[in-house]
């Protein structure tokens, strides 16, 4: 999310209370019906898409996510592995400021059910772009609560035992301090499947936006300091990074121009051979990127379905999502 647009996120508190109805639990990768976008009982070839790019990667036209419609805007989607479970920020929440909000379906064949506040997570501060790991034990924010001078730092919220994410505590923080350094905005974070990498889109020195990953491994439980991703910058405010399963395949947002009519933000993404080489010069996500602005992309853990967000109806950002269709 653009910091410039005053997006903001902290985690504060989340919970499960409202999943009624979902077929997993946390800490459970078996889906509850067919994998979102797969042909039951057979593996999607979606990634292979990806990969293949310019014309055998084609989406469906983008469908506003109907359950969500109003006066709000809506941003920084979030989707489980099993598609079930999406988190994403509202603006004005209902404490006033960006508002972390949770919504689940029983199947991957009916609406999402209307979205209630995490209220748990919730301050007079601003809350956004939440990014879980796999078994969704784990919940990275960015946002201002209590920092000096209104920087955006990212928290960390741990499932309890009562099914909640409660309120970020100071000793499971010790996770991010090294990330949040120098006095910087930390913005839009998301978390590898393994749990290793976090990408992130810091504003240093109050420059545009970056796209960067911070890892951990061995015996430091602890993400150290991020560094910029090389290939995929542009310079012109590069964010909202998402990546596949496998980190072979990231999408973002850029500002970076795009030509053809579109928008001054559109979804961008690159590709790589494996998850320790470099991305290739990114592209515009095919078929997607409308006259308006573009944003918050993130993809299904199959890669056969992009969650982003949008204004490009009436004027306030809404979620959308498209499917692979070639």
């Amino acid at each position: 999310m653009w910091y410039r647009l005053t997006l903001c996120v902290v985690l504060i508190g989340c919970g499960f209370q409202s999943r009624a109805g979902v077929g997993n639990t946390p800490g459970s990768d078996a889906p509850s019906g067919d994998a979102p976008g797969s042909d039951a009982g057979g593996a999607s070839d979606c990634f292979q898409h990806w990969f293949d790019g310019g014309p055998g990667l084609v989406f469906s036209t983008p469908q506003e996510i109907n359950t969500m419609p109003g006066s709000t805007n809506d941003r920084d989607p979030w989707i489980s592995a099993d598609g079930l479970r999406l988190y994403f920020d509202r603006n004005p929440g209902e404490q006033g400021k960006n508002d972390i909000y949770f919504a689940s379906r029983p199947s991957l064949k009916q609406d999402f059910a209307k979205p209630s506040l995490m209220a748990n997570l919730d301050t007079q501060d601003n809350e956004e772009r939440t990014s879980l790991n796999r078994d969704e034990t784990l919940l990275i924010f960015s946002g201002d609560h209590n920092t000096s001078g209104g920087k955006f730092l990212l928290f960390v919220s741990k499932l309890d035992a009562s099914n909640l994410f409660p309120s970020p505590i100071p000793a499971d923080q010790a996770l991010v301090a090294g990330v949040n350094i120098n006095n910087n905005d930390y913005f839009d974070p998301f978390l590898t499947k393994d749990g290793l990498k976090l990408y992130l889109a810091p504003s240093l020195g109050g420059a545009p936006q970056q796209i960067s990953v911070a890892t951990r491994g061995g015996t430091d439980p602890n993400f150290g300091a991020s560094t910029t991703v090389p290939v995929i910058n542009s310079g012109s405010g590069d964010a909202n990074p998402s990546v596949s399963p496998d980190d072979r395949i990231i999408v973002f947002s850029s500002h970076r121009p795009a030509g053809g009519g579109l928008g001054a933000a559109n979804l961008w993404y690159a590709t790589r051979q494996s998850a320790t080489d470099d991305f290739s010069t990114p592209k515009l996500i095919p078929t997607v990127n409308g006259s308006m602005e573009d944003d918050d992309p993130v993809l299904s853990d199959d890669g056969c379905e992009l969650y982003f967000s949008s204004n490009r109806n009436g004027g306030k950002f809404h979620l959308f999502h498209a499917q692979v269709t070639k």
